[in-house]
Parts: C-alpha cells; sequence; structure tokens
C-alpha cells in the first residue's frame, strides 16, 4: 500500500478515473475501494453504457479508464477495440469475470495496461494496477516518441548517402571507374540493406503496439502477385533461375493493403530466390471458395524439422541456412505473418532439407 500511496501523493492533481459498467453493485464496490485509499484523491465519472463512455473521452480531461468488457451495448474484446481506437494515449484497465480471463489477456496483448478479475479485485490491488497501468502507457508514449525520433534520425542521413552516390554513379562529379563504379554499387546495397532494417524495426514496433493500420482497397490479387513478381526479373538472371506462375482463371478482387500486402509477396518470393541455386520458383493462385490461396513454392535448400516450428519468429536464423551469402535480419517472416493475420487471413510452411519450400498464404475474401 505504500508504494501506491507514495505514486498517488507524487501526483499534484487528483486522478479523474472514468468507469464504464453497468452493473450498479460493482460501480459502488470500485467507488468504495478509492475512497478507502486515504492519502489519494480520485475523481470517479461513471457511465452505464460503451456509447456514454466513448461520448465523455471525446470531452477530454480523463487519466485512467476501467471498463467492463460485457455492456448492454457492446459485448467482448469489441468493446475496448472501440475505447483503444478512439484513445490510443489513455491507459486502459479492463474488468473482466473468471470466464473471460482469457479475453483480458488478449487486450494487454492489444494495447490494454492491465486486467482485473472483477471476484478478485480489493483496494490495495485497485490502486498498484492504477499506478502501473499510468507509469506503463508513459513509459510506451515515451518509446513511441523515441522510435521516432531514431527512425528520423536514422533514415535522414540514408536519404543523403543514397542521394549522393546515386549522383556519383551518374558522373556529376566526373568520371568513374568500373573498380570504383562497383564499390558504389555495394555502398548502394549497403544502404538499401539498412533501409530495409530499419522499416521493418518500425514496423515490428508498430505491429507490438497495435498502431499497424491498414488501408484497404479493392484490388485484383493475381495482377498483384505478376506485378511483384516481374520486379524481381533480374535477381533470377542473376541465378539462372525461372519463376513460373500458374493464375486465377478468372479475375478476383479482395479488400487488401496495397502495400503491406507487396510487402509479403516480396518477402515470400525474395526468399525462395534467395535460398535457390538451381531451378524454379513456382507460384500458384487458387480461389477457393472463401478465400484465394498463394502458394510460393522452390526447389531450394529447405528447411529441417527442427526449425520449421521457429519459421514466424522474430530474429530467427536456421543453422540450416547458415551458408548463404546474403543475411537478412530474421524479420521478414515474422512480419509477413503478421500482415497476413492483420488481415484476417493465415500462412503456413512445408519443407524438407534439399527438398524445397512451400509457403501457403491464404487470404479471405469477405
Amino acid at each position: 500500500m505504500n508504494d501506491v500511496n507514495k505514486f498517488l501523493n507524487e501526483t499534484p492533481e487528483s486522478l479523474k478515473i472514468l468507469l464504464i459498467e453497468d452493473n450498479p453493485g460493482d460501480v459502488r464496490l470500485i467507488r468504495e475501494m478509492l475512497t478507502d485509499i486515504k492519502s489519494a484523491s480520485f475523481e470517479l465519472e461513471h457511465c452505464d453504457r460503451l456509447k456514454g463512455g466513448l461520448d465523455r473521452l471525446i470531452l477530454k480531461g480523463i487519466d485512467v479508464i476501467l471498463t467492463d468488457l460485457n455492456l448492454p451495448d457492446s459485448n467482448g474484446i469489441e468493446t475496448f477495440r472501440r475505447i483503444y481506437a478512439q484513445t490510443p494515449k489513455l491507459p486502459i484497465v479492463v474488468l473482466t469475470g473468471f470466464s473471460d480471463e482469457t479475453m483480458g489477456i488478449q487486450t494487454v496483448q492489444e494495447g490494454a495496461q492491465d486486467y482485473l478479475i472483477k471476484q478478485d479485485v480489493n483496494s490495495v490491488l485497485l490502486g498498484r494496477t492504477i499506478r502501473y497501468a499510468i507509469e506503463r502507457n508513459r513509459a510506451k508514449l515515451a518509446s513511441e516518441e523515441l522510435v521516432g525520433m531514431i527512425t528520423h534520425e536514422l533514415r535522414a542521413p540514408l536519404t543523403v548517402i543514397k542521394e549522393v552516390i546515386s549522383q556519383v554513379l551518374e558522373g556529376l562529379y566526373g568520371e568513374v571507374s568500373e573498380p570504383q563504379r562497383r564499390i558504389f554499387l555495394m555502398s548502394m546495397e549497403s544502404v538499401g540493406r539498412m533501409a530495409k532494417l530499419i522499416n521493418n524495426l518500425l514496423d515490428v514496433y508498430k505491429m507490438e503496439g497495435g498502431k499497424l493500420e491498414l488501408k484497404k482497397e479493392k484490388l485484383d490479387i493475381g495482377e498483384l502477385v505478376q506485378e511483384v513478381s516481374a520486379g524481381f526479373t533480374p535477381k533470377l538472371w542473376e541465378k539462372t533461375l525461372e519463376i513460373n506462375i500458374l493464375p486465377l482463371s478468372s479475375r478476383v478482387e479482395l479488400y487488401l493493403d496495397r502495400e503491406k500486402i507487396v510487402q509479403v509477396l516480396t518477402n515470400l518470393i525474395s526468399n525462395a530466390i534467395k535460398f535457390t541455386e538451381k531451378g524454379l520458383i513456382e507460384i500458384l493462385i487458387a480461389d477457393q471458395r472463401d478465400a484465394v490461396e498463394i502458394t510460393v513454392s522452390d526447389t531450394g535448400i529447405g528447411i529441417s524439422k527442427e526449425d520449421l516450428p521457429k519459421v514466424f519468429g522474430k530474429f530467427e536464423q536456421f543453422s540450416s541456412r547458415a551458408k548463404i551469402r546474403e543475411k537478412g535480419s530474421g524479420l521478414g517472416l515474422y512480419i509477413t505473418k503478421q500482415i497476413v493475420e492483420l488481415h484476417g487471413g493465415k500462412i503456413w510452411v512445408e519443407s524438407e532439407p534439399n527438398q524445397g519450400t512451400k509457403f501457403h498464404l491464404s487470404l479471405p475474401k469477405v
């Protein structure tokens, strides 16, 4: 209790708490618990409907949100998502019953600071949870600002370096010999890899913080696959590989975030090329009843049985692929899986050492 009081004593003004709860008994109990923390000053506002809570949040001035998930006008995880979508910078503590504990954990994974099981709550636990929720939220906001600053500070000089190298290669500063050209091209590739790593790290940060927003539009999926594949022609020529696309028999349009699905297809095709020295890259597009399934297969070195469960993990580098010259960050497939699941789809892999690899990607039609 002392650490809670110490924290609250350091807060110069009373904390304004918005409680969204339709059970009068639970409202009375929460109010009494907050009153029991004698050295703290709370101002509790109460709404018994989600709509009323969202309307109150528009007016600002709230420090912490306590909310039940099951309300007369909203149920389950959707309650939290609607609150979080409106106020992503406010700390949210979810109130659940024993039967909803799994859902409480899910809200924390999606951005809530904490969850409380109503039957276990007392004044000490409630005070500590409010304290930690505020502290976690402050840390989250500070880290967001730091990531934004670091990203900007890294991208800016990389852009300058890339532009200068391009000007040198174009001969704007005099004639460039062939050995010099090779060195500058290698430098340009290094700059590109660094820029990709920065973008990947930023994507991971956004995904894990629930900040990645999809900008969906209606797209011809077959046409998009053809477009992305065409961009790999120089790489295929360099390794004397062929790419074979088995398209849909008719046009199928899906609602997708174009940029993100291009990122997914690019990751899968570039991996297939990277780990294949001879043979064929094949892309099969199949029209299922409720989804379109895309399979990217190769005749490359494959993945061992022990490594298959780790394929979509963060920063994973496999010993079976250690001899490949071009090393990645280990984030590409992790990001790919997150993007696919944000679209409501799924992705899985089949592979055996020296027998090639097949990545299956299913995207829903609705």
